[in-house]
């Protein structure tokens, strides 16, 4: 068996804004932001009208102002790729991703609904009808660090978490191809450009790394004639 590890971007894996736009038209995205309109419009309605497809459509000026909501829609387009990515293959062996704020690891993973998920977001808390009646200083706001971590794919057909020391990406893999000899790393972004140059500052030379994306010979040519 070859030890494959997914690891999840977080906010930065919608960064770039042509990326972004295109992943709309992926399938399982698309179904996923769908889901995750209703679910915020059944919780925030009338208080916010935010729609999400516009919102991944506009101007990184704006687009970056929303710090919570980039990591919601961040978070959510990756479960969709996991989705479409497990639809076809079977589950890899380690996931590794964000473990507070806005963790698609965590659904993907299946210790979280995508409705609790989408609902107890910390973009939800800000804007729900408690956050708008709660005093000024009981609200978020900024940016969040995110933290990592890394789960392993049981036989009986479940992910447990493993025990890290490092809460960095690159840190993690590092350790896990040191004690578990990974093969290859696929990034779940889509964007995964950073996540290159991470690789190179810390010495992941004999990890081969690739997008979900591009393993889909389907998504992969619509995909280089959208960007």
């Amino acid at each position: 068996m070859q030890n494959i590890c997914l690891l999840f971007a977080g906010r930065r894996g919608v960064d770039d804004p042509v990326t972004r736009t295109s992943v709309l038209r992926i399938p399982e995205v698309s179904r996923k932001l769908k889901e995750a309109q209703a679910l915020l419009d059944e919780v925030l309605m009338p208080q916010s009208q935010v729609d999400l497809n516009s919102y991944l459509q506009s101007v990184d000026a704006d687009f970056n102002s929303n710090p919570s909501l980039k990591s919601l829609v961040a978070a959510v387009i990756q479960i969709g790729l996991f989705d479409r990515y497990v639809k076809y293959r079977s589950h890899p062996q380690f996931l590794v991703g964000r473990t507070n704020g806005c963790s698609s690891m965590r659904v993907c993973a299946g210790l979280q609904s995508f409705e609790d998920f989408v609902q107890k977001s910390d973009f939800c808390k800000e804007n729900s009808t408690i956050a708008h009646l709660a005093p000024q200083n009981t609200r978020l706001s900024g940016v969040k660090l995110e933290d990592y971590g890394a789960m392993m794919w049981d036989p009986e057909g479940f992910y447990y978490a493993l025990n890290f020391k490092q809460q960095e990406a690159g840190k993690i893999i590092a350790e896990l191809s040191e004690k578990h000899l990974l093969t290859q790393c696929i990034h779940v972004g889509p964007c995964y450009d950073f996540r290159l140059a991470e690789f190179d500052k810390s010495g992941l030379y004999g990890i081969a790394s690739m997008s979900s994306i591009d393993l889909d010979p389907i998504l992969n040519s619509f995909w280089k004639a959208a960007i």
